[in-house]
């Protein structure tokens, strides 16, 4: 399991602008360079044709690299194999798939159609560029340089459009998957699935993340894509599919991605303790607590206020449970518990989101889907439990 670092938020930057200012200085270097290449010429003929032809295959990986940038469908990944599947997932895939599929694959197949007008916007005005600064360095006269640096900048604004309507048709895809497959899948498993949060919900996710001490720095924003409950003996366990962003040193910082739980418990911990996976970034708000305890102290680490052993918390059981959840499935886990509160943070990253390559309704993606979902709510429940019964 590759260790998760702090990660800085994606900026919000259009691909376009960055390639449209990035062609031009290649090609403006190029264009600087043509009182060389006139000179090479008259040793080399062909040395015109050869700048032309560099120019355009660095154009090439420039477009390649920025398309493959905006490519991002994600799919989760942990160790599942279909043929340990139950009935109740199959069953429950049959029916959506019977039902949904064939809308879906022509949302997608739209969405398809869309991201080949992307590419072929980005082509269109990327060359459009290099091919006016390339006519406007080495053609005589430049009025059909000028010309087509008239076009090109005309066709800036092409991949903005297209990227717009792209956006528009993911938003419509993706929400559809949500609203009808995913929804009616949890719901044949008795699990309920909410597509949009309950009112204040983000507001007080933000107090108890930062109340409950859930990271060294303080979040500022939350993001809650979707919200999930489920009942397991007479309890409801909840789970939000969350991203809290803070700062340091005036720098973004994106906190946590993942499913996120809390609930109140039966008894009093006072400042609590954590324990995380070693695969995570270390908190340096708590000290890590010195003990050995075989299969847990390879994989994970307790933290206290004071760097002691707490004598009140049933580490065994509680290691237990974790160490079994890390090595079936590999997913990153943190507890955090302080005062009457438990939350649980569980490093999926995203979660329920369609396949933008690949099939629109991946059998294996949706039962990495159902896995996640069974083991996160079984887990947080046994250790609720735990923790009250202590």
């Amino acid at each position: 399991m590759k260790k998760k670092e702090l990660a800085k938020p994606q900026k919000m930057f259009n691909a376009s602008i960055i390639s449209m200012f990035c062609v031009f200085m290649l090609a403006l270097i190029v264009a600087n360079l043509g009182e060389y290449i006139e000179t090479l010429a008259k040793i080399w003929p062909t040395v015109k044709i050869v700048s032309i032809i560099l120019e355009i295959i660095l154009a090439s990986v420039l477009i390649i690299s920025i398309g493959l940038s905006r490519f991002n469908g994600y799919q989760l990944t942990i160790n599942v194999s279909l043929e340990d599947a139950p009935s109740e997932f199959n069953n429950a895939y049959e029916k959506i798939y019977e039902k949904y599929f064939k809308y879906l694959k022509k949302l997608k197949g739209k969405l398809g159609i869309i991201e080949i007008m992307v590419w072929f916007s980005y082509v269109l005005a990327v060359f459009s560029w290099a091919i006016a600064y390339v006519v406007i360095a080495y053609v005589e006269p430049q009025e059909l340089g000028i010309v087509l640096f008239v076009v090109a900048l005309s066709l800036m604004g092409l991949p903005s459009i297209s990227l717009a309507i792209r956006g528009n048709k993911k938003i419509k895809y993706i929400r559809y998957f949500k609203e009808f497959c995913i929804k009616e899948f949890f719901d044949s498993i008795n699990v309920r699935f909410f597509n949009l949060p309950p009112v204040d919900c983000e507001r007080h996710l933000l107090y108890i993340f930062n109340d409950i001490r859930c990271d060294s720095k303080n979040a500022y924003i939350v993001n809650v894509d979707d919200y999930i409950e489920k009942d397991i003996n007479g309890k409801t366990v909840k789970l939000y599919e969350t991203s809290f962003n803070g700062t340091f040193n005036q720098e973004d910082l994106l906190l946590f991605n993942g499913m996120f739980s809390y609930e109140k418990l039966d008894k009093e911990f006072g400042e609590g303790f954590r324990i995380k996976n070693n695969d995570l970034y270390e908190n340096n708000d708590l000290k890590k607590v010195d003990f050995n305890l075989s299969k847990f102290s390879q994989n994970f680490s307790l933290y206290t206020v004071d760097g002691k052993l707490p004598i009140d918390v049933p580490i065994n059981e509680l290691s237990k449970k974790l160490v079994d959840l890390y090595n079936k499935y590999g997913i990153g886990v943190e507890i955090n518990v302080r005062y009457n509160v438990l939350a649980i943070k569980f490093y999926t990253g995203d979660m329920f989101e369609p396949a933008i390559i690949g099939k629109p309704l991946d059998k294996e993606i949706l039962y990495a889907y159902y896995t996640m979902v069974e083991a996160c709510m079984q887990t947080f429940y046994e250790m609720m439990e735990i923790l009250n019964n202590r």
